[in-house]
């Protein structure tokens, strides 16, 4: 299980807390080999390296490099899914589409970004994304519409298919829909348990919502 968890502001490159929805929107985040984190914020597209420390979170961040065309994104269709890769690389996943089925993505390495896309199910878009201890990347695809409501798929995409220029077309390990306990996920992460299984841990964001 999970527990103890507590939501915490971040501050900002002045040391400040960050406030309001405009400056504050975190959307993703990665830790990379040396501890620090990356978090990737929307409204204000931008990506920002934390410190290593015990509370990475609470120290004073450095702008980290962001991919090209960042700054044309809609406000709320920048870099929804980040994860770190093997070898210290980033895939970084927007949210809104280039069509109905596809979305740009990014990957960071040897200090520069280069574009890719990613394929996803029409009426669904990249909400989060981790490592998994193959290597391969677990992206969470998630649908809401008033018509056919809340769907989530997590998708497999193998290390060998993610390079420059690549389409990333992923297997479909499992998709949730109505009657499952659905909620807004948008955060995944994968852990190797006592036993060597591979568990699955998925993270909601209600945005502090009264909709249930």
């Amino acid at each position: 299980g999970v527990g103890d968890g507590t939501i915490l502001p971040l501050r900002g490159l002045d040391g400040a807390w960050l406030k309001g929805k405009t400056g504050s929107d975190a959307e993703s985040l990665a830790r990379l080999s040396d501890g620090s984190i990356v978090v990737a914020f929307e409204q204000q597209h931008r990506l920002w390296r934390y410190p290593a420390a015990r509370d990475p979170m609470s120290g004073r961040p450095q702008a980290f490099p962001p991919p090209p065309g960042l700054d044309d994104l809609d406000g709320n269709s920048g870099l929804e899914a980040l994860t770190d890769l093997e070898g210290g690389a980033l895939l970084a996943i927007v949210e809104g589409s280039k069509r109905d089925s596809e979305s740009t993505a990014f990957l960071w390495r040897d200090g520069r970004w280069s574009t890719l896309t990613f394929a996803h199910a029409a009426g669904f878009r990249p909400t989060g994304a981790t490592r998994l201890p193959s290597g391969d990347v677990l992206v969470i695809e998630r649908r809401f519409n008033m018509i056919e409501g809340l769907g989530v798929r997590l998708v497999r995409v193998p290390k060998a298919a993610i390079g420059p220029d690549a389409r990333l077309d992923g297997e479909v390990l499992a998709s949730l829909e109505y009657p499952a306990t659905l909620d807004n996920m948008e955060g995944v992460a994968a852990v190797r348990d006592a036993s060597g299984a591979t568990m699955i841990y998925l993270l909601s964001d209600d945005n502090f919502s009264g909709i249930d």
